[in-house]
């Protein structure tokens, strides 16, 4: 009875070295960050033993500021801004915070991921308004949504690799046609839908309205 309960120890002793070999983590300075979670954890960005990003992340970059400004920034180490949250086999999972880190410190950026079988979904609220972001497993169909602060609707990007070639994407807003443009112009035109086409709309608003 003792040699198996011997053996049973010696067998989970192995299993939880051999777990704690594959998974490979890094330590870091928690005081460089200023908007953590109190339950954050001390080891964070861990892969396991396939190379698969799990569990807590946080994306940044260490710097060093050589003069003291009072108010502003002391002398030594910092991150000026980062970005945190979880991975599941290398898919970032649930809310991703992102976060200026120097003299004012807020959050700047809130991202949802959600994922069903074959599609991504993200949604987002940051300074500039709110957006929904959707793929297909193959990002053949992208869609997505953007609504400025203070406007009551949204700009529209559907795209489809099926379409004609440099025109897969249409841009709308209030069911009327902005654009049209190549898919591999999709970022550039998502992130423009916020701060861009001002007069477009405006010649819709009008047209719509009177």
């Amino acid at each position: 009875m003792k040699i198996k309960g011997l053996l049973f120890v010696v067998i989970i002793l192995t299993i939880t070295n051999s777990l704690i070999i594959a998974q490979q983590c890094e330590n870091f300075d928690k005081g460089l960050f200023h908007m953590l979670p109190d339950t954050f954890p001390n080891r964070i960005n861990c892969t396991d033993s396939n190379g698969l990003k799990q569990g807590w992340w946080i994306d940044y970059k260490v710097k060093y500021n050589p003069v003291d400004r009072p108010d502003e920034l002391a002398k030594g180490s910092y991150v000026d801004n980062y970005s945190y949250g979880r991975y599941k086999n290398n898919l970032k999972i649930g809310n991703w915070i992102s976060v200026a880190n120097v003299h004012l410190i807020y959050e700047t950026q809130r991202d949802n991921y959600y994922y069903s079988k074959d599609t991504i979904m993200i949604t987002s609220k940051f300074t500039l308004g709110e957006s929904t972001l959707y793929y297909n497993a193959d990002s053949s169909i992208i869609e997505s949504k953007s609504l400025c602060t203070n406007e009551k609707y949204p700009i529209y990007i559907e795209c489809n690799k099926k379409n004609e070639k440099g025109r897969e994407c249409k841009m709308k807003y209030r069911d009327h046609n902005i654009k049209e443009f190549s898919i591999d112009q999709f970022d550039l035109e998502f992130f423009g839908s916020f701060n861009e086409y001002k007069r477009e709309k405006k010649i819709i608003d009008k047209e719509i309205d009177n």
